[in-house]
């Protein structure tokens, strides 16, 4: 075991890169100071729950083929306070992915278990979030293809932002249990849960994760889980590290939508000339491949009177009898989305 007793950080590289194989040994890190932190790490292949918590906080880490993920535990506790997970990876796991197993001593604020990826876990017996004995929220987690979902049994758990996908066994005291903007997808049991403010995709619906069967679970760019989420200020990252909220409301699941804006640029006939000249531009967009199709707001700026002219077409065209530098700027607004946007601007000299 790792005892973390003092207010200290476990820190790898990276949690890709930094790998404890515990092979099949019960080799775990003991979390024991309230101020302690774990980052930036792999913990594979252990008999036991991989890390026991009584407090602190663990951050950027993977959790896979143990025997469990996280469990909060009284054990060899120096201090204790509600513990963080928080931008983890929990994958392929027999038993509980997060279990919160014996009563706030301290009453010292809830559980929080934010922007996590939790796939498989528990393949078999527990639950994805055991709430068993102490309150628990979780906020913005991808909850995938587990053998069963949340546990609350003498105390309750929320789940804010959260999809849940693949389903498939009972979910605990459904009295105990709160979601909130919550989407479930193709799951085989629900086990008639009372949702409140609740979306619910069909299972027929196919603009949800980009790559399920190979494990990307990023959002397609017209997934309705975007801006599909509450606003929660402690959570000013996704777990790629991207920063919350790129839309207009945070996205559901652990992963904010990383759409490719569009980018578009102008062409146009430049030369000089005391005449009456008809200037025409064609605006080019590049976006994302998904389709969408724009409106256009391209202004011209006379040089010497400051007068604009505007057109909302592409290609456009206007007439213009003042010689010198005309400023250009265009605005591409999808028609159905307007917060994916381009903007552009440009000088044509007549």
């Amino acid at each position: 075991e790792i005892f973390l007793a003092a207010p200290v950080t476990l820190h790898g590289a990276s949690r890709e890169s930094t790998v404890f194989d515990c092979a099949n040994a019960n080799i775990r890190v003991v979390v024991s100071n309230a101020n302690a932190k774990v980052s930036g790490l792999t913990l594979m292949r252990s008999k036991t729950y991989p890390v026991l918590l009584c407090g602190g906080r663990v951050e950027d880490c993977i959790v896979t083929g143990c025997a469990g993920g996280f469990k909060n535990s009284t054990s060899h506790c120096a201090s204790w306070k509600a513990p963080v997970i928080s931008r983890c990876i929990i994958s392929n796991n027999t038993g509980s992915a997060v279990t919160q197993s014996f009563s706030n001593p301290n009453k010292s604020g809830l559980m929080r278990v934010d922007n996590c990826l939790i796939v498989e876990s528990p393949r078999s017996g527990g639950y994805a979030v055991n709430a068993d004995h102490d309150e628990v929220t979780v906020t913005n987690c991808t909850f995938v293809s587990n053998a069963s979902l949340v546990y609350a049994n003498w105390t309750s758990a929320t789940l804010v932002n959260c999809i849940v996908s693949g389903a498939s066994a009972k979910n605990g005291s459904t009295s105990k249990l709160s979601f909130r903007n919550t989407c479930f997808y193709n799951n085989t049991s629900t086990n008639g849960l009372s949702v409140n403010e609740c979306i619910r995709v069909d299972t027929t619906e196919q603009v949800f994760f980009k790559n399920c069967a190979n494990g990307d679970y990023h959002l397609q760019s017209m997934s309705p889980c975007i801006n599909g989420g509450l606003a929660v200020p402690h959570l000013p990252q996704d777990l790629d590290g991207c920063a919350r909220m790129s839309g207009a409301a945070p996205d559901m699941g652990c992963y904010e939508a990383d759409l490719a804006k569009p980018t578009c640029a102008l062409s146009w006939n430049t030369f000089y000339t005391f005449a009456t000249v008809p200037l025409t531009g064609t605006v080019t967009v590049m976006d994302d491949g998904s389709g969408r199709t724009y409106d256009y707001d391209v202004t011209f700026t006379e040089p010497t009177s400051g007068t604009k002219v505007t057109a909302n077409a592409s290609p456009f065209a206007a007439n213009f009898s003042v010689p010198g530098r005309y400023d250009v700027s265009i605005v591409a607004t999808d028609k159905n989305d307007p917060d994916y946007r381009a903007t552009y601007s440009a000088s044509a000299d007549l």
